[in-house]
């Protein structure tokens, strides 16, 4: 498992926005599960987006990728960590349902190597849990997912010092 690295307070606001993001449809409903991974190249974000854009298809969730328009927002606040240059490699993005189930994937305050994908509940608690385990398990078919432990929100993973 890779190491975490020390956060400073810019990352640490950036981590609280990617909280959010994983729960941007309603911010009532926190994450009931988080998990997150190192990138192995370059493609693999591209790779993540279109992941989670057919998931969210076959699973009938409206699919917003906000990322462009997330990390404007976020670099015109000044708030844009250092891990988070590059906006090529910048992940915001949504899929849910009117009650509030669904996922949110983002890595502002995580670095361009690296991702963390929350799970929101909605009404449907059990019908949430049998779509995070689906998308769990489709995403461990190309990455090394890790469980982000329980009132612990994702930190940095030293990503360079572990295989994928």
């Amino acid at each position: 498992m890779g190491k975490r690295r020390p956060v400073g307070m810019g990352s640490a606001i950036g981590l609280a926005v990617v909280l959010l993001t994983v729960s941007a449809c309603n911010p009532a409903h926190a994450p009931f599960r988080q998990v997150q991974f190192c990138f192995a190249s370059q493609s693999d974000m591209s790779q993540l987006k279109s992941t989670l854009k057919r998931i969210a298809e076959s699973e009938h969730l409206a699919y917003r990728d906000i990322s462009e328009t997330a990390y404007d927002q976020v670099k015109a606040t000044g708030g844009l960590p250092k891990q988070n240059r590059n906006r090529a490699n910048f992940i915001n993005l949504y899929a849910g349902r009117d009650d509030g189930m669904g996922f949110g994937a983002g890595n502002l305050g995580l670095g361009d190597d690296q991702v963390a994908v929350g799970f929101t509940a909605g009404k449907d608690t059990e019908d949430a849990r049998r779509l995070a385990d689906r998308t769990v398990a489709e995403l461990r078919k190309t990455w090394k997912v890790r469980d982000v432990p329980a009132n612990s929100g994702a930190l940095p993973l030293d990503c360079a010092s572990h295989a994928q």
